[in-house]
């Protein structure tokens, strides 16, 4: 006999929704955002310090990335934008998605950031 699923608003309810690919509620998106503060901060410093380089460099080489294709982004940005994806999540997704387009040249620049940060 299995257990029931977890309540909405808990982080083993948000992670059952991204697993089973589900719309993540707001209660379910705070209660994960809490663990993960609460988490977060349990790490010693240098390790957050270390992980903050390393989003920052990962970052870094998306922008880079798309300043290198200017016109390819613009029109992922549209796809996105009228797929209805939320405004502020359109560039982001776009850089990303152009990534997986062109992963020898992102995974150059990603080695560019992390190397200026001093980051294997």
């Amino acid at each position: 006999m299995s257990r029931p699923p977890a309540p909405c608003g808990t982080h083993s309810a948000y992670t059952r929704h991204v697993r089973l690919s589900e719309p993540v509620d707001e209660a379910c998106r705070v209660a994960h955002n809490t663990y993960q503060r609460d988490y977060s901060a349990t790490l010693p410093a240098a390790v957050r310090l270390r992980y903050a380089l390393r989003k920052d460099a990962r970052r870094h080489a998306l922008i880079r990335l798309g300043e290198a294709h200017p016109d390819r982004l613009a029109e992922l940005m549209a796809e996105l934008a009228t797929g209805g994806q939320r405004g502020w999540q359109v560039r982001p997704a776009a850089r990303r998605r152009l990534a997986t387009e062109h992963p020898a040249e992102f995974a150059r620049l990603h080695a560019q950031e992390r190397a200026e940060r001093g980051l294997k």
